[in-house]
């Protein structure tokens, strides 16, 4: 069963945040029946160049470092001159 109340705060937050990034889209026309909606992701397809897709759940790709994991030691190549 889904929260009436709760839906409505959601929404509502996701409208406001939607209207602060882009807020020419508060004054489109309603009668275009534009919407906002929730993407529940269920998997990520990761595609590589060779080989097929990896899976991966959602916890482990939200989770994922985007950065380098040796961002300091390049970090001290730089300033050495050695990149």
């Amino acid at each position: 069963p889904q929260d009436d109340d709760n839906d409505d705060t959601e929404y509502s937050k996701a409208q406001a945040a939607l209207f602060q990034r882009h807020a020419t889209m508060a004054d489109w026309p309603a009668d275009h029946n534009w919407v906002i909606a929730k993407i529940d992701i269920q998997d990520v397809w990761l595609i590589d160049f060779f080989g097929g897709a990896t899976i991966i759940d959602p916890e482990t790709y939200f989770a994922a470092n985007p950065y380098n994991n040796n961002m300091e030691e390049d970090d001290d190549k730089e300033e050495m001159g050695k990149l």
